[in-house]
């Protein structure tokens, strides 16, 4: 009897702890209901401390946006976030709306989405870091609010719309060597969606334009190094000092001789520009002592000469007062591997041999090439190699005859077949060492060279083989 009792109470506890339940999961549901019969621009204008950012919803137009059915998150700032709001965006309509728009996204975004570094696409087009309970610098000081057409934070800070990197170095970076040698570089473009068409090609379907329509301007170096322009993108910049700009390119004008004073100094900047912007963000803090660029050369990084940093929509520049890079890292010594040919005198492609082999000596594998049985005297491959300096080179190979027992003799010529540069080496058995050819002076800056390597002015087979490791060029540096 005890038993039972004892089994009725417990169900009865059940049972009342199961309708509390029901009342607290219906209360939830009843305060959700009431936030999804409002959409955004209610919710907001309902708020008092969210008055301002409505006023400024109105102003630019956008209000009418957050009343439709598509799904936007709203950062939007406080009133006391906004009590001292920039003059000179608040009074300009186009810079008001960029920075309204700099708050606003398309899609439901919750803080559990950004348990870590997001980054969001705005209305405006720039992109913005969403991260647990912070937007860029901003805190959001109420969260993940639901209502009918999206989802509201509010934030303590305004987030200003920042220029790009590539709007900073046309607007805000002073003039100077560097900028200039930047904007320097910008093209003329043709771009169809803005040109207008006139007709279509009848053979070929193709539209056809009116002449001087669809012409944009575009730049070479967002072309060849990174789109500063793209607002997806992070990266880091560097704008040296103009006496730091002198020093560095100084280093690199006798290493790109050309036939007049002009080219030479745009060879020389393009080549110091291009190594002062890399891929990714890096504070003063996080910065490390040395980065490598897109094109590897190493830039050395003094945090104490960092004069100032701003930030940009998409990463960061540090201005400097000094950059010392090392003239090895800008003008390296070339490896060309003998695996990778450009062409050959005559077709014998079933007498050439691209072999892995095993330094005997080090262990370590190489690739290399052999051509072998061709029964051509003087045949020779080609080799191509660009963007060379003006500079005195020495030339050393690693060719490896370990495929014949007796010794034959090969040569390398510089950029024409019937050149001769360098006399017949005798490639001896089994040597996995550099073999020192000589030196070779380009006087001026050449954007392609060729060589070749050379067999034995004779038919004979067991004389005209040839082998190539690589060919190494160190510059012998002023």
């Amino acid at each position: 009897m005890y038993y039972f009792k004892h089994k009725i109470w417990i169900a009865l506890a059940v049972v009342i702890i199961m309708l509390a339940g029901c009342k607290k999961w219906e209360d939830h549901i009843a305060v959700d209901n009431t936030q999804l019969k409002e959409n955004l621009l209610d919710a907001i204008k309902a708020n008092n401390n969210t008055s301002r950012f409505y006023e400024l919803l109105k102003q630019t137009g956008y209000d009418s946006l957050l009343m439709q059915t598509k799904t936007y998150t709203v950062w939007a700032p406080d009133n006391n976030a906004l009590a001292n709001i920039d003059a000179a965006v608040l009074n300009d309509a186009a810079k008001l709306r960029l920075f309204v728009g700099n708050h606003i996204s398309n899609q439901s975004y919750l803080t559990s989405a950004a348990l870590s570094p997001i980054r969001i696409k705005m209305l405006n087009g720039k992109n913005n870091t969403f991260y647990d309970k912070s937007f860029d610098e901003a805190a959001i000081t109420l969260a993940d609010q639901y209502f009918n057409n999206g989802i509201l934070h509010i934030i303590n800070k305004p987030v200003y719309a920042l220029p790009n990197l590539w709007e900073y170095i046309t607007t805000v970076q002073s003039d100077g060597q560097q900028k200039t040698a930047i904007t320097d570089l910008n093209i003329e473009i043709f771009d169809s969606t803005t040109a207008t068409q006139i007709g279509v090609d009848p053979n070929t379907g193709a539209p056809i334009y009116q002449p001087g329509t669809g012409l944009v301007t575009g730049n070479n170096f967002n072309n060849r190094v990174y789109n500063t322009q793209r607002e997806d993108s992070l990266y880091t910049y560097f704008v040296l000092s103009e006496s730091a700009y002198t020093a560095e390119k100084d280093k690199l004008l006798p290493y790109f001789a050309t036939g007049t004073s002009d080219s030479t100094s745009d060879l020389a900047n393009y080549h110091l520009i291009k190594d002062l912007l890399v891929r990714g963000v890096y504070t003063q803090d996080q910065l490390p002592d040395t980065l490598i660029s897109k094109f590897g050369v190493k830039i050395p990084i003094e945090k104490s000469s960092i004069v100032s940093s701003y930030k940009v929509s998409n990463g960061i520049v540090h201005v400097m007062n000094s950059m010392n890079f090392q003239i090895q890292d800008k003008v390296p010594s070339f490896i060309i591997q003998g695996e990778n040919p450009r062409g050959f005198s005559h077709d014998r492609r079933s007498n050439i041999f691209y072999r892995i082999r095993t330094n005997p000596n080090t262990g370590a594998s190489f690739n290399d090439i052999v051509a072998q049985n061709h029964s051509i005297a003087l045949f020779n491959i080609m080799y191509s190699v660009n963007n060379v300096y003006s500079v005195k080179y020495k030339i050393y190979w690693v060719a490896v005859n370990d495929f014949s027992t007796a010794t034959h003799q090969q040569r390398l010529l510089m950029d024409l077949p019937t050149n001769t540069i360098f006399p017949y080496v005798t490639v001896p058995l089994a040597n996995y060492s550099e073999v020192y050819l000589g030196e070779y002076t380009y006087a001026q800056f050449r954007q392609s060279i060729n060589m070749y390597l050379v067999s034995a002015n004779s038919t004979n087979n067991a004389l005209n083989p040839l082998t190539l490791d690589y060919i190494r060029m160190e510059p012998v540096y002023y």
